[in-house]
């Protein structure tokens, strides 16, 4: 899995942080994805993924097999 930014990283976790459907778990994924050192599992980042995937925080631009490049994204409803 890789990230190109698609919005400021910062935006990116404070829209993350201040989700009413996301937990300090995927703040923590989001940060592992961003290259921060966190204590989750393989299998966690994974389900954290889908979970920021659905909840509109990532974009797939790339798919190559089962690796897949996502770009960051602040959902509008969020956003606005």
């Amino acid at each position: 899995m890789k990230t190109t930014t698609g919005v400021d990283a910062f935006a990116w976790l404070d829209a993350i942080e201040s989700h009413p459907s996301t937990s300090s778990a995927d703040s923590l994924v989001a940060l592992g994805m961003l290259g921060v050192a966190t204590d989750r599992t393989p299998e966690e980042m994974d389900e954290g993924t889908l979970r920021l995937h659905v909840a509109g925080f990532l974009r797939p631009v790339a798919i190559d097999g089962n690796d897949y490049t996502y770009e960051l994204a602040i959902p509008e409803a969020v956003a606005a």
